[in-house]
């Protein structure tokens, strides 16, 4: 049984006994799609990024990725499984990268600057483009303007806690953690380039390219 499927069947049982209309139950639908997805989307990515050895890595991309997500929003796939499959790839390549920076020998102050410049940019984009709603939830203008300022605050207030670490921590320490800072900036980057028209255009084209074989094979 596919998640569509688990997802209604639950969703009518559930509003059937709390005598829910067919509108309520369909966001009833929606939750449990949300959920179920989500529960097997971490669960893999854990297991995965476990046997890798990039769980810190995959853990830090994660979480400042989807924190700046869900105040700037972002780009979705037509269907769960394409999400799915998109996402696993994407974080776990990030991780594996992030670990390796950590075997590559460069000064310090080339560091500090590729922070700044994730910064920047990461700040212009959200300036310009945040926040990026969905057909299915359009967002008031009210709200897409207190959305954008929240994204502006949790970028600045990342920004400056890591800028304040890598003034006070002891230069051999940053030497040991940058492979996790660049997670980091990774995570923060990532979702930010999310954020450009040209990357929504581009997830669409796959998206209409993968629905036009699925029709000819079918």
């Amino acid at each position: 049984m596919g998640i569509n499927k688990l997802s209604l069947t639950l969703a009518n049982h559930l509003a059937e006994r709390l005598n829910y209309d067919e509108e309520e139950a369909d966001v009833l639908r929606y939750g449990f799609e949300v959920l179920i997805g989500e529960v097997i989307k971490i669960t893999v990515l854990v297991l995965l990024s476990l046997v890798l050895g990039i769980f810190p890595y995959v853990l830090l991309i994660t979480f400042f990725s989807v924190s700046y997500r869900s105040l700037s929003g972002g780009i979705h796939f037509n269907t769960y499984g394409r999400c799915f499959v998109f996402s696993l790839v994407l974080i776990l390549s990030l991780g594996k990268i992030s670990q390796e920076f950590g075997n590559i020998a460069f000064p310090l102050f080339i560091f500090y600057l590729l922070a700044g410049a994730v910064f920047l940019i990461s700040f212009y984009i959200t300036l310009k483009y945040a926040p990026v709603d969905s057909e299915n939830k359009p967002l008031s203008k009210k709200k897409k303007k207190e959305m954008k300022k929240l994204s502006l605050i949790w970028l600045t207030i990342s920004f400056i806690v890591m800028a304040i670490n890598l003034m006070i921590v002891p230069i051999e320490v940053i030497e040991v953690i940058r492979s996790y800072i660049i997670a980091v900036l990774f995570g923060i980057l990532v979702q930010a380039l999310g954020l450009l028209p040209v990357v929504s255009r581009t997830v669409t084209a796959i998206d209409l390219y993968l629905d036009k074989t699925i029709l000819k094979r079918g």
